[in-house]
């Protein structure tokens, strides 16, 4: 996936996750985050805030980025998707 762009990756992540109900996708993205959120309780600080060699950023300023705020920008289809397939 190195050689692809934002809308390539999307394509092949919806296409992955599109076989799962939304209970089963909202699952998945919890266990997600809570293994996100161990990895980054357990890294010392230090190494959060310390700027990596790659776009010179700290993973500290990359992850809102990665995380919720990658959200942001696709919060409209994630609305349809969840009218489409959410059945309370």
């Amino acid at each position: 996936m190195d050689e692809t762009n934002d809308n390539q990756t999307n394509a092949v992540v919806v296409a992955v996750y599109d076989q799962y109900t939304a209970p089963e996708v909202l699952e998945r993205e919890r266990n997600a985050y809570q293994r996100l959120l161990s990895a980054v309780k357990a890294t010392p600080e230090s190494q959060l805030i310390e700027p990596r060699t790659v776009g010179k950023k700290s993973i500290m300023e990359i992850l809102p980025d990665q995380a919720h705020g990658h959200y942001q920008g696709h919060l409209p289809a994630i609305q349809r998707w969840w009218a489409r397939d959410w059945r309370p």
